[in-house]
């Protein structure tokens, strides 16, 4: 008679979970390094609509992290922001956006390193510019 109760539990739980096959195969890609093949997968587990807000939370950070890993920075921080808007006061979504930014505001700077060197009439202006955002 206990086992009827802790079916009904399980039932539960996985309905308020909703869990994806894509989900759990994007995890895998992540863990073994295959980041584009990563972000594909968590594409496809948001596109179904069988994920719980938490998860769609969680999918959206996990694709972000791996969109980060790839370098495509716009892209991390849009996702960032969409699992945000699911969970605002996620502190660990908090800090993997602020550390995409920091890495975009990075990448952002190195072509105006090169156009201080390729223009030294311009050059002290664009790295003094550079070094006061910290970017070098």
């Amino acid at each position: 008679m206990q086992v009827i109760p802790v079916l009904i539990l399980m039932i539960v739980v996985l309905a308020a979970t909703r869990w994806s096959d894509d989900f759990d195969k994007a995890a895998s890609a992540m863990a073994a390094g295959q980041y584009a093949q990563a972000a594909t997968l968590y594409t496809q587990a948001l596109q179904t609509g069988d994920l719980s807000e938490v998860n769609r939370a969680r999918a959206y950070n996990n694709r972000a992290v791996a969109l980060d890993r790839q370098g495509k920075f716009n892209e991390a921080l849009q996702d960032f922001d969409m699992a945000l808007r699911l969970k605002p006061n996620d502190i660990e979504l908090v800090r993997n956006r602020s550390t995409t930014y920091a890495k975009a505001m990075s990448a952002a700077a190195y072509p105006e390193a090169r156009a201080a060197q390729a223009n030294p009439k311009e050059g002290p202006r664009v790295l003094d510019k550079a070094r006061a955002f910290g970017f070098l």
